[in-house]
């Protein structure tokens, strides 16, 4: 994975200036980690530097919504008090870490999914 390019590209889906991302720069870092992690022992992460960046970046950015997070109440209720917040930028950032991530799931281990025998 390219460094530059995923912060370049977690810049662009942030909106930020260069000078705003640098104190974030460390999410981009552990992203390209996170994915480095999950890459099958048969990949060159070489020849697939463009789609690992792109998926590094959406990690970042969907990371960097759950910190921000935009929480505004959604929904009140007076009796037992009920209060529902929504936050639509961690949505987007999930549905584009999703749409990311299975763009590259021919090149990362699944830890979703765990199959085992009951005894």
């Amino acid at each position: 994975m390219d460094y530059e390019q995923v912060l370049e590209r977690f810049i662009t889906l942030t909106g930020m200036d260069e000078d705003t991302a640098i104190k974030w720069q460390w999410l981009c870092n552990d992203a390209i980690i996170s994915i480095a992690n999950r890459l099958k022992s048969n990949v060159n992460a070489d020849e697939s530097c463009g789609r690992l960046s792109a998926a590094a970046a959406a990690l970042a950015f969907y990371n960097y919504t759950v910190l921000k997070g935009d929480d505004k109440i959604s929904s009140f209720k007076a009796g037992d008090v009920t209060i529902g917040f929504s936050n639509s930028l961690s949505v987007d950032g999930l549905t584009l870490w999703q749409q990311a991530e299975r763009s590259v799931a021919d090149l990362l281990t699944d830890h979703s999914f765990i199959f085992k025998r009951v005894k």
